[in-house]
């Protein structure tokens, strides 16, 4: 690896400087009262990179200096004159005397480490903070789907992702005080949009995270930091996956609400078919003549084919999302090979063969009727799959 690559790679994936710097400020409200403690407290940022959290402690009033082996990242920080070292960073943290540093990080740096090393960076870091003192590990979050199975693994130097539950445990049990998970850089909004997408849970969830974990001090040390350690930070999967499932049910039921009372207007415009077809069976019963009975047939057959056209919308509708409603049409175009065939004359021109789980019965005057069949056999019948299908497309 040339000594730009990594710089270069920085740059166009993880974010430019003023991006990383702006998302590190989120620390500062953790780190600054231990200046009341420790003024110009001694403070070392390991794998500093391009140096922006060592420039922002350094402005904060720490005595900061950064450790990294990577001589593109190293030159960056040398052009804005900040104290940086080429060296090892376990190497320099084994070093260093104990009870000196009022606080220590280390920013992606965990997930390039094996187990073993990242245990020796955590131990280590306990014995050389002083009381009350810092120790800041953040890494990639694979809480974040999209995170974990893919985008972690752009990076070639990384080894395997560090879970934030693994990594407070561990914190805790070599001896630290306490920590505290911070999920970050998340998009802010959310949780207050109206609808999400199934991409925003694979995507939207925390794409990083930090422990932060703290050495036992005297009781009103660690008091000062109550308030930060007790904050609750980011967005979790499960959060945004629940919220997702929460608006889709609220979308489900407004089409459930819909399809019911496009079901009453359909029984109605049934109603008032039944009056229709009861008066034109009376003009039926009174013709004599072949003339005025082909008219009559003309009027029935014009008048049916309106009340169907005007009808088909709100039927196809409720087929399409309510279950019961598709056994129900199934049922009746079986049981009525004419009135199926009658609706055929409605659907597009061009014959398609029966599937095999539909048979067609022998009395059925053409294949008009077993279309329709297919046609609403192919509808789906789950409403969690609403879609707005043409009865004539499937027909085809």
């Amino acid at each position: 690896m040339t000594s730009d690559f990594y710089r270069t790679f920085e740059d166009k994936h993880r974010g430019t400087r003023d991006l990383i710097t702006s998302r590190l400020r989120i620390y500062l409200p953790f780190v600054e009262p231990l200046l009341a403690y420790y003024p110009k407290g001694n403070a070392i940022d390991l794998g500093c990179g391009r140096g922006e959290w060592l420039e922002l402690a350094l402005a904060a009033g720490f005595d900061a200096i950064g450790i990294d082996l990577d001589v593109g990242m190293l030159a960056q920080c040398h052009a804005r004159q900040l104290p940086v070292r080429q060296a090892d960073a376990l190497e320099v943290l084994r070093t260093l005397p104990a009870d000196s540093h009022a606080l220590i990080s280390a920013f992606h740096v965990a997930e390039h480490l094996s187990f073993v090393q990242l245990e020796l960076l955590v131990n280590e870091s306990l014995r050389v903070l002083q009381p009350g003192g810092l120790l800041i590990l953040e890494s990639p979050n694979s809480e974040n789907l999209m995170v974990g199975t893919s985008s972690f693994y752009l990076d070639p130097t990384h080894n395997r992702p560090v879970h934030p539950q693994l990594l407070s445990f561990l914190m805790e049990y070599a001896g630290f005080a306490r920590s505290q998970v911070l999920r970050l850089n998340e998009d802010p909004g959310l949780l207050s949009k109206r609808a999400i997408r199934l991409y925003d849970v694979l995507a939207g969830a925390s794409p990083d995270f930090a422990v932060i974990a703290q050495k036992s001090a005297p009781t009103e040390i660690l008091a000062t930091f109550d308030r930060e350690f007790n904050a609750q930070h980011g967005l979790p999967i499960h959060r945004l996956a629940n919220h997702y499932d929460e608006l889709l049910d609220r979308r489900l039921e407004r089409l459930d609400s819909r399809a019911q009372i496009q079901l009453k207007a359909l029984s109605a415009e049934i109603d008032g078919l039944r009056g229709h077809v009861v008066y034109l069976e009376s003009l039926l019963n009174q013709s004599h003549g072949t003339t005025r009975t082909q008219r009559v047939l003309t009027h029935v057959r014009s008048l049916a084919g309106r009340i169907l056209r005007r009808s088909m919308p709100m039927l196809r509708t409720a087929v399409v999302r309510v279950p019961w409603a598709k056994h129900a049409a199934l049922a009746v175009l079986r049981s009525s090979p004419r009135l199926a065939n009658f609706i055929g004359r409605f659907l597009p021109p061009g014959q398609a063969p029966v599937p095999s789980t539909l048979s067609a019965p022998q009395h059925f005057e053409d294949l008009r009727s077993v279309r329709i069949m297919r046609a609403v056999s192919a509808l789906p019948s789950s409403a969690q799959s609403v879609t707005f299908l043409e009865i004539g497309d499937h027909a085809k």
